[in-house]
């Protein structure tokens, strides 16, 4: 019958594209916090999010393209970690003040999202 093979090709390719993603995804320099990367499109950024690579456009574009206001990010940004922590403000408050022990000089939002990339790195 044809549907065995079928079945052992569809799961053979299904493996082979696992490999290929585990392979892209360990030669894959990521980015690092605070460093200047390219623009790219949506639709880049999305497939880049599913590799678990950062996306390539900086905070301000994505502010400007949503058109929110510096408040507005921050309370959505710690709307984020509020979700995270299980809404415990003192883990909250914990996680910005650590990452304001790594980087002293870096501005609330930098903050939050430098405890938003921690939180995801660590759980995933």
């Amino acid at each position: 019958m044809m549907i065995p093979f079928f079945s052992g090709l569809l799961t053979g390719l299904i493996l082979a594209g696992f490999a290929a993603l585990l392979m892209r995804r360990r030669s894959t320099p990521r980015a690092t916090p605070g460093a200047p990367q390219q623009s790219s499109s949506p639709t880049a950024d999305t497939f880049r999010s599913l590799l678990g690579e950062a996306p390539t456009h900086d905070a301000a574009t994505s502010r400007q393209e949503r058109g929110e206001n510096e408040a507005q990010v921050i309370e959505r940004l710690r709307q984020n970690l509020r979700v995270k922590f299980l809404y415990q403000e003192d883990q909250v408050d914990h996680a910005i003040e650590l990452e304001r022990e790594r980087t002293p000089g870096a501005t609330l939002e930098q903050l939050m999202r430098a405890a938003i990339d921690r939180y995801e790195r660590e759980n995933r």
